[in-house]
């Protein structure tokens, strides 16, 4: 019985971890590494910032763990095209392909919003000098009409 609990509490510590491990990418992705905190993560994961610093001891041993997790995925995408044992070059060619139509999608979608942040800036611009130009009027006012 205490053997069971045991492995079932190991393999909801390996389920957290997957979690953490999913939603650290996701927010490296959308934030950038340096602006990636332990709490984003764990909000991320819809888990604490405790949960975090449980299953790893720092953002270094969280990116380790990413790493590890993106190379084995690699490795198992690799063994998937081997046919006799041997890397297939036109399967090879596709996911040449493929990672290239991917990394395109990810910088349209980067310049998107970029875009959309510029247009956003702008418009902001617009409304201080919008409010600049009506404090002035009114500071004007006041100075001729002090009462």
């Amino acid at each position: 019985m205490q053997l069971e609990k045991a492995q079932t509490a190991q393999q909801a510590g390996t389920v957290r971890r997957s979690q953490l491990i999913a939603a650290a990418i996701a927010a490296i992705a959308e934030h950038g590494l340096s602006n990636v905190t332990l709490a984003k993560v764990a909000a991320g994961a819809g888990l604490t910032a405790a949960s975090v610093n449980f299953h790893f001891t720092s953002k270094e041993a969280l990116l380790l763990a990413i790493l590890r997790q993106l190379a084995e995925d690699f490795e198992a995408a690799f063994d998937y095209l081997k046919v006799d044992g041997k890397l297939s070059t036109i399967d090879l060619n596709g996911v040449a392909i493929a990672a290239i139509q991917g990394l395109r999608q990810m910088v349209e979608e980067k310049d998107a919003t970029v875009q959309s942040l510029k247009t956003e800036v702008e418009q902001r611009d617009r409304q201080i000098d919008d409010l600049e130009t009506r404090l002035a009027a009114l500071e004007a006012r006041f100075a001729q009409n002090p009462d």
